[in-house]
């Protein structure tokens, strides 16, 4: 070091390199004949709150080899600064590692705050310049798709079961994509995918000496969907049962005006469509072409051709409110006389309350019977019963996706009030009584991995009367192999849940505005 000089958020370092030799960077030959000196300057780590820079008196030096291109070249510092670089191997390093985690803007904001000044359009060229390191050659691996767009473009991600590291990413999940990857790895022993067709004939034809195996919770949640549109259709049968709702309903916020009228424009919209959508296929117009010409999704599509009457959307559960803690001091409150919304507000925002006063004006508006005298005359309405007092179990709207769930559970793992709806749904529905010994049986199959009763479950279902049962069986008999291996091996696709998670979270950071590449190399970078 020659020289230390601080001016003002700045520490200049002057330093000059002190060895005898320099290789030449073309033929790798050392020199010691200098042809000249000429000054560098790169920004490094900061130190502490104030930006360090070094000024390096960097030599040049003449190639003794004749036929060398290259006759003056540089010395090089490759454990300090590379060549062209304006910043230290280190500094370069360090804004790498965070553009990865946080990506070009969020990584901006991060290194402004440690005295790096750096524009989101170096760190994507950062993470660009970034080396992929070759995945080593995978014996048992996964495979499962993330979204790219949702219900538009789908990718694929590829993982190393036994490492649980993830290896790669494919632009989209087509057959022809997978094989092409597969055939780079002969040694792949066994495979874990999900249901689709696409994996199924790109694992047969990029790895043929591969054994499939058929992700569990995938086989149970074809179970679950084969079970919803058995119910679908025999909607009208048990479309009046009351499923009572067990969690803490503590919101009793009314639903304004204008929110109850475009919730009513909404169901009147989805009568229409469901209307349309049977007359087109009474009309013997496929189930494809319906959702083209309607422009709705085939699952819309495919529930509204097999549901007998409108299925009407179930009533969502609401979570606890955070007003539950105060419910008892706003009664006697109001109890009292007082109806100033803004004043229970302040009472009980200094008792700990942490939410809006909307949401206190909302929870006191079922006790008034006219409204209050704040509100602006063109929104004077008179104001009907609302909704029922807090803590008062109130029934829910039967849907084939919740009882469809008192199908798959275990009876022992239900209420009393679950049971008797079983019970009526049994009873009410000869399919669902007719499914119930058998749906049950398959799930305890699958989580028991018991694959010597799986030809008498299909046997079983072979003789009911149960089109959406029997569908979904001769699913599984084209897919039996992977079935049975899912039954037998102990592999599946529970890493990759965790990955496609990961994907999902940079991909946001990435606010939707970077290309596939891009998304690859950070997500296998930070891997």
């Amino acid at each position: 070091m020659e020289n230390l000089e601080a001016g003002g958020e700045v520490l200049m370092i002057t330093l000059t390199p002190i060895a005898p030799l320099a290789r030449c960077p073309v033929c790798a030959t050392p020199s010691s004949r200098i042809h000249s000196r000429y000054r560098r300057r790169a920004a490094d780590l900061p130190w502490g709150t104030v930006n360090l820079h070094l000024l390096l008196r960097v030599r040049r030096f003449h190639c003794p080899v004749r036929d060398c291109p290259r006759r003056i070249f540089t010395e090089r510092l490759p454990h300090l600064l590379r060549p062209y670089a304006r910043r230290t191997a280190r500094a370069q390093e360090m804004a790498r590692a965070i553009a990865l985690v946080l990506g070009g803007e969020g990584g901006t904001r991060l290194l402004a705050r440690l005295h790096l000044s750096l524009s989101a359009a170096t760190l994507r060229r950062l993470i660009r310049g970034g080396a992929v390191p070759p995945p080593a050659f995978p014996r048992i691996m996964g495979v499962d798709d993330f979204a790219l767009r949702r219900r538009h473009r789908y990718g694929t991600v590829i993982a190393d079961l036994e490492e649980h590291k993830l290896i790669d990413l494919l632009p989209d999940r087509t057959a022809a994509t997978l094989a092409n990857w597969l055939r780079q790895y002969p040694r792949i022993e066994i495979v874990s995918r999900d249901r689709s067709p696409e994996y199924a004939r790109g694992i047969s034809e990029g790895a043929p000496q591969a054994v499939q195996v058929a992700d569990r919770w995938h086989v149970l949640r074809n179970v679950r969907e084969a079970g919803e549109r058995l119910l679908d259709a025999q909607r009208a049968q048990w479309q009046d049962i009351a499923l009572p709702d067990l969690a803490d309903r503590v919101s009793t916020v009314r639903r304004s005006h204008h929110e109850q009228a475009a919730q009513q424009a909404g169901h009147r919209q989805r009568q229409e469509r469901y209307a349309q959508v049977r007359a087109l296929h009474a009309q013997g117009l496929s189930q494809l072409r319906i959702a083209r010409q309607l422009r709705m999704g085939r699952v819309t599509v495919r529930r509204y051709v097999t549901a007998d009457v409108f299925p009407e959307r179930a009533s969502h559960r609401r979570k606890p409110s955070q007003l539950l803690p105060f419910v008892a001091h706003i009664e006697r409150r109001w109890a009292e006389g007082c109806t100033d919304s803004v004043q229970l507000w302040k009472e009980i925002q200094a008792q700990g309350y942490g939410g809006s006063r909307r949401m206190v004006a909302q929870g006191v508006c079922r006790h008034r019977q006219e409204p209050a005298p704040t509100t602006p005359h063109k929104h004077r309405r008179p104001l009907s019963d609302g909704r029922p007092a807090t803590g008062d179990p109130t029934p829910r709207r039967a849907s084939s996706r919740r009882l469809v769930w008192l199908l798959l559970r275990d009876p022992t793992r239900l209420t009393s009030a679950e049971q008797a709806a079983l019970g009526q749904l049994r009873e009410r529905c000869p399919a669902a009584a007719t499914a119930y010994p058998l749906v049950p049986s398959f799930v305890r199959m699958v989580r028991t991995r018991t694959p010597s009763a799986f030809a008498p479950w299909l046997e079983a279902l072979a003789r009911s009367d149960l089109p959406a049962l029997q569908t979904f069986a001769e699913g599984l008999k084209q897919d039996e192999s992977a079935i049975l291996a899912a039954l037998t091996l102990p592999w599946s696709n529970g890493p990759l849940e965790g990955s496609v998670n990961k994907i999902k979270t940079i991909k946001r950071q990435m606010y939707g505005r970077a290309s596939f590449p891009m998304l690859r190399q950070r997500v296998l970078l930070a891997a």
